[in-house]
This record gives structure tokens, C-alpha cells and sequence, in this order.
């Protein structure tokens, strides 16, 4: 079967929607603790059509410095905020991994971003545990530039 040419959208427009995506779950975690600032950038989809010319808009950032309670109590927050904000859980549980992290994974109901939440509990390493949110758009071919 073949698989539909991606859309082609402005990539600095997705780009932006994501970090504004990003934002958002930043405000609705209500987390006062410090937070890694980078820009969304372009990664390639793999299996796109054309080849080599489909991207994604990929947003990775973390909230760190908050004790691990609060991180579970904003965790608890987007449980229910997704569904009031246009977002559909699709995956919430503990991760495939040993240590089974816990993950929040939910789509935009528009089906352009999708976000991942996961609770990295570092305490019994003694080290700093993070909340790590990497919010993703679709695929898309970049339009040429005017």
C-alpha cells in the first residue's frame, strides 16, 4: 500500500505551534522549578514520502529543582487537564523499562502534536529527578520558502 505524500506546511509556523503547545503544558504542570529553554527543532520522519524531505516539529525540554512529590501531583494535573485542554490520553502507565517510569503520552484531538510526559525519579541514585515533556507535531513537507 502506498502511504499519502506528507501535507506541506510552513515549518516555522509548526515549529512555533509546538513551542506554543509546549508552553501551554508548562503552564498546566504548575510546576515552580527550574526549566531547560530550547527551540523546537526539525527532525526527519522516517518512512516519509518523499524520502529525505518529511519532517516533524520535536520539542524536548525538562522541568528539574522541584521535589518528586510535586512532580507526581503535576502528573496527576495533566490526568485531567489533557482531556479539558483538546488533548486524548493514549498511554498512561509505567514505561516498558526496568525502571518503570511513569508516562503520559496524549494527541492533540486535532491529530497535529502529540506530547509525552515521564516522571524520572533519580532519588535512589542521588541524583536530580527531572520531568521530561517532548512534545512532537505530524509529519509534514516543508513548503518552499517565498
Amino acid at each position: 500500500m502506498n502511504k499519502p505524500a506528507a501535507k506541506k506546511l510552513d515549518a516555522k509556523v509548526v515549529q512555533a505551534e509546538t513551542e506554543k503547545a509546549s508552553s501551554r503544558i508548562l503552564d498546566l504542570l504548575a510546576l515552580d522549578g527550574k526549566v531547560t529553554r530550547a527551540r523546537a527543532t526539525l527532525l526527519e520522519c522516517t518512512n516519509g514520502r518523499p524520502a529525505g524531505k518529511v519532517n516533524q516539529a520535536h520539542h524536548p525540554w525538562s522541568v528539574y529543582d522541584v521535589p518528586v512529590e510535586e512532580m507526581e501531583k503535576a502528573m496527576d494535573r495533566m490526568r485531567k487537564a489533557f482531556p479539558e485542554n483538546g488533548w486524548t490520553i493514549v498511554k498512561d502507565g509505567p514505561d516498558g523499562s526496568a525502571a518503570k517510569t511513569p508516562t503520559i503520552v496524549a494527541n492533540s484531538n486535532d491529530g497535529h502534536l502529540s506530547a509525552e510526559i515521564r516522571l524520572l525519579d533519580e532519588r535512589a541514585k542521588g541524583e536530580t529527578s527531572v520531568l521530561a515533556v517532548t512534545v512532537v507535531s505530524t509529519c509534514f513537507q516543508s513548503k518552499p520558502e517565498d
